[in-house]
């Protein structure tokens, strides 16, 4: 399954901060694959009151696996933040239990960039 992040639908000062879809509903061993472009992250493991110290562009992309564990922090970095070429565009996780998980942007959790994996048999 791929999720877009909806940033901008027309020209002007007005963004929208959504992954699309916000709730997504799969099978365990389903994978997700995430892409922006424009900053924005995939963030697990944290409810965004809980980062890392500093700014949310210092803090270093984490994938511990391919699978997502439940509990682990696992982010994408943020997306298309540095030179062309060098920064994330995309990220896939792979999803083997069932749960819900939930995700947000280390950028804008704040204003509700968040989303929700539901992984069911």
């Amino acid at each position: 399954m791929q999720v877009g992040i909806l940033t901008q639908t027309s020209p002007g000062p007005l963004e929208l901060l959504e992954y699309l879809p916000p709730d997504i509903t799969i099978k365990p061993g389903d994978t997700i694959l995430w892409k922006s472009e424009t900053p924005h992250s995939v963030t697990f493991g944290s409810s965004g009151e809980d980062l890392p110290p500093g700014h949310p562009t210092d803090i270093p992309a984490a994938k511990p696996s391919d699978m997502y564990d439940g509990a682990s922090f696992y982010h994408s970095g943020v997306f298309n933040l540095g030179p062309p070429g060098q920064a994330p565009t995309s990220f896939e996780l792979t999803f083997p239990d069932a749960g819900t998980f939930s995700y947000i942007c280390v950028l804008h959790w704040n204003v509700g960039h968040v989303g929700t994996v539901s992984v069911q048999q």
